[in-house]
């Protein structure tokens, strides 16, 4: 995170060693408190009777979905932040950052770091074709030291640059490369729950109570047709094309 290579910057600037440091940052939405983590896994891992031996909240098969796998590797959990997760929706929501991050000073496009890693958002001119999904991200060299380190990669084809010289078009599209985040409108009441029980969920669920209506009330439908036979589905797909 930018906020951590700002105290490593400064401590190597110290030890007067900066010129064998490089650092690598990321384009940061905010970090949440690992306890608010560690009760929502735990909660999911009782109500599916399973140990949770590793998580992912993107990876290429399953993109943006907070999944969770069991000890065989198999993944018994699995939903994107527009759904009725808690926690990736409060996360995505603002709701349940650290506080300092939404007063963050680093959330600009002057970075502290030799290279920006970010999200490819926004505008269609940073994506390799209108009709590519090919996962793709944005790299910003903010120093001499970190084009020198890109320029090598590229050279040593250890990795794929699609388009360059588009900075201007990712800062603008890039939210954490502009400002702060911007707090959710319950903050305060789910910092209230939370500190008369000590529950993330419940204290969550009631801050994103509105949200949570909303998903359910315009999933209805997806689940009805869950329930409906194959054929049915296939005549409803043909009549809505």
């Amino acid at each position: 995170m930018p906020c951590q290579a700002a105290a490593v910057k400064s401590m190597f600037m110290k030890a007067k060693k900066i010129d064998n440091l490089i650092l690598v940052d990321l384009a940061c939405h905010g970090v949440v408190p690992s306890e608010y983590l560690k009760q929502h896994i735990s909660s999911i891992s009782k109500k599916y009777n399973k140990e949770v031996s590793n998580i992912t909240f993107r990876n290429k098969n399953s993109s943006y979905y907070l999944s969770l796998y069991d000890d065989n590797l198999e993944k018994f959990y699995s939903k994107t932040p527009y759904q009725d997760d808690v926690y990736y929706r409060g996360f995505i929501n603002n709701l349940i950052l650290r506080e300092n991050c939404y007063h963050c000073h680093y959330a600009r496009n002057e970075r502290i770091s030799d290279i920006t890693l970010g999200d490819v958002d926004g505008s269609k001119d940073l994506r390799i074709s209108e009709n590519d999904r090919t996962q793709v991200s944005v790299i910003l060299e903010n120093t001499q030291k970190g084009k020198n380190l890109i320029n090598n990669l590229i050279t040593d084809k250890k990795i794929v640059v699609f388009k360059q010289n588009n900075a201007i078009e990712a800062i603008k599209y890039n939210k954490a490369l502009n400002s702060p985040t911007i707090k959710h409108k319950n903050r305060k009441l789910f910092e209230e729950e939370y500190v008369l029980t000590n529950n993330f969920k419940i204290s969550a669920t009631k801050a994103l109570k509105d949200e949570l209506i909303k998903y359910k009330i315009l999933f209805l439908p997806r689940k009805i047709l869950r329930l409906l036979p194959k054929s049915i589905k296939e005549k409803i797909k043909k009549f809505l094309n």
